[in-house]
């Protein structure tokens, strides 16, 4: 019984990384990929780096750059942990994370925006 024990106790300890985020914590994320499309046209933009505090009432970016403290205050799946989607009000941008990556999207009547990255927490 001490050895199944300690045998799901080590699996425990190996699948559970000590890096993985939570509310409260502040991410570092890398921007990989920024499109819009416009008028028929797709656009490449410029990759930025930038921060993000996650809080229980939703998502606060930092200063500067292309979300320059934006707020998403719409939940729409958050786990606590590995896994989450914050919106705005209207649904017209929606951020995702899954260990490690994010997707951003915004669409307008206009244009369309999507963004890929890599996220680490602080």
């Amino acid at each position: 019984m001490k050895r199944i024990s300690l045998i799901i106790l080590s699996i425990l300890l190996i699948h559970t990384s000590p890096v993985s985020g939570g509310v409260g914590d502040v991410y570092y994320c890398v921007q990989k990929e920024v499109i819009m499309l416009k008028d028929f046209k797709l656009t490449k933009y410029k990759l930025e780096k930038f921060t993000l505090k996650r809080t229980a009432q939703g998502l606060i970016f930092g200063k500067g750059g292309l979300f320059n403290g934006t707020k998403l205050q719409r939940k729409i799946h958050d786990d606590g942990y590995e896994l989450f989607s914050w919106g705005d009000g209207d649904g017209a941008s929606l951020f995702n994370y899954s260990k490690g990556q994010f997707t951003y999207t915004q669409a307008t009547f206009t244009a369309a925006v999507a963004i890929q990255g890599t996220c680490s927490v602080f």
